[in-house]
């Protein structure tokens, strides 16, 4: 059945469908003409929310569903990029309607080591609200205890005394956190960033690694074009493996969600009846491409399968593996207790500095010295301070949390729809070199 629909298609256009939008003579578009002209002659037209185009498309994908290769998914989802001065960009994209995420970074210049990084905001913790509302607190406690002490220290000039700068005690108490707190951020942020890599890499790489295996092996053993149906189900099936990872790590499990895959291509109606019920949904995609794997080796497809059929079961599970050990890490987070003290240790720290800015600060122009050169520069230098060490502080801790879940939806997750367009483009780009071999390369 594979076969018959992807020769009706290709004979619909003088072009692959996988290389541009569909025509008139797509199946899913002549479909949508009939239904809208049937409709037309038998009934007149409801008003409805849904256009009719919608729902005749909605119709013929659950109709066909049990024969869909990659031709629906390859014409629904498209790589799309933002670039800006510093860096290229995975936009604020719903690739499955009501899944909007951030932007996510895809790749950054070797400008953002130079003063232009002071311009870029985009993808960085300067667009983090809850980092400023935290800075803003301390700012908060600087002003109300500089307001204080001023207002305090005038009253005791006009009596005829004044109050000494006790400021000074405060920060030699910042002071004593101050190398602790350099140790235990630096080796959260390490520890945090270690893990991000091995998900990016054993993680993520893995499973993608054996997805493209898998496929130019298959290319390699079934050249022909009456077996791309095969080897466009197998990736079809990876490629829904991956996307499910994304899915179960951001909670988007619902039948609600999983339908909505159902929308681009990536899972049949009767495929999803049996994953809605299971757990661990992406592990699970493997034991079906594995028994393809067989299917095709019974059939004859696989050369010398008695050497191959266990080389390509170890390719299916190194992508089960590399799929648990993403969430071996996601699930397992550093110790809350670790966390929490290092928390604690930082807004303590830095509410000895608010408040050893804000006295200094008050009693500075309580005094009358505020139009002094010394105590200006002074004020100043407290200013910066505050501004700057608090900040730092917490976002690094930000950027720790947030390396902790890669495959989440914020602007530090991997860009998973982009990596989901290059791995269906690269593995296509095997299956079409593998039909299309020149013959001179295999004159031997």
């Amino acid at each position: 059945m594979d076969t018959i629909v992807d020769q009706s298609r290709a004979r619909g256009s003088s072009s692959s469908s996988l290389d541009g939008p569909p025509d008139e003579s797509t199946p899913i578009v002549a479909f949508e003409k009939s239904q809208r002209t049937v409709k037309s002659k038998t009934e007149p037209q409801p008003v409805i929310e849904r256009s009719n185009t919608e729902e005749a498309q909605e119709r013929f994908l659950r109709e066909r569903c049990r024969s869909w290769n990659l031709k629906l998914n390859c014409l629904e989802e498209r790589p799309l990029v933002e670039s800006t001065a510093l860096a290229a960009f995975q936009p604020v994209v719903s690739f499955l309607k009501g899944e909007e995420e951030d932007a996510k970074l895809i790749k950054y210049s070797d400008d953002v080591g130079t003063f232009r990084a002071l311009t870029h905001f985009s993808g960085t913790v300067l667009e983090s609200g809850a980092l400023w509302r935290t800075c803003a607190v301390y700012w908060a406690i600087a002003i109300i205890s500089g307001v204080a002490a001023c207002v305090i220290q005038a009253r005791i000039i006009r009596i005829g005394s004044s109050v000494p700068d006790f400021s000074q005690g405060f920060e030699t108490m910042a002071n004593y956190f101050t190398g602790l707190l350099g140790i235990m951020t630096s080796m959260f942020v390490v520890t945090l960033f270690g893990r991000w890599w091995k998900i990016r890499v054993e993680g993520i790489g893995g499973l993608w690694g054996a997805i493209d295996d898998l496929i130019m092996i298959l290319s390699i053993h079934m050249p022909h074009k009456s077996d791309r149906p095969y080897k466009e189900r197998i990736l079809r099936l990876g490629l829904l493996s991956h996307r499910l990872v994304y899915a179960q790590a951001q909670g988007l499990e619902s039948r609600e969600h999983l339908e909505k895959l159902v929308q681009v291509g990536l899972v049949t109606t009767e495929e999803l009846a049996i994953l809605d019920k299971e757990t661990s949904k992406p592990q699970l995609v493997w034991v079906w491409i594995g028994q393809i794997i067989h299917q095709l080796a019974a059939e004859g497809k696989i050369q010398c399968k008695d050497y191959m059929l266990p080389k390509l079961d170890k390719l299916c599970v190194k992508a089960r593996a590399s799929t648990g050990l993403i969430f071996a890490y996601v699930d397992t987070q550093v110790p809350f207790a670790y966390v929490h003290l290092l928390v604690l240790s930082i807004i303590f720290s830095n509410c000895l500095i608010a408040l050893r800015c804000g006295l200094a600060i008050g009693l500075c122009y309580g005094g009358g010295k505020g139009h002094e050169v010394d105590s200006a520069i002074s004020v100043l230098v407290h200013v910066c301070h505050l501004s700057v060490i608090p900040f730092f502080y917490h976002a690094f801790i930000h950027i720790g949390l947030g390396l902790a879940n890669p495959v989440g939806a914020d602007y530090l997750s991997l860009p998973s729809y982009s990596f989901h367009v290059w791995m269906r483009n690269e593995n296509m780009s095997f299956v079409r070199v593998g039909e299309n071999t020149p013959q001179s390369l295999l004159d031997v």
